[in-house]
């Protein structure tokens, strides 16, 4: 793995890193609201 390769992976961590931040402050609701959610696809 070189520098540029390390660089852009500590770029992408970051920008999920915010993107999650973002979520958390703006959008608290939005985590318990989903897990509420029940799943009615077909178990089989």
């Amino acid at each position: 793995m070189n520098r540029r390769e390390r660089r852009k992976i500590r770029k992408e961590i970051n920008i999920f890193s915010d993107v999650v931040n973002i979520i958390k402050q703006y959008f608290s609701q939005l985590v318990e609201k989903l897990e509420n959610l029940t799943d009615i696809r077909h178990q089989s």
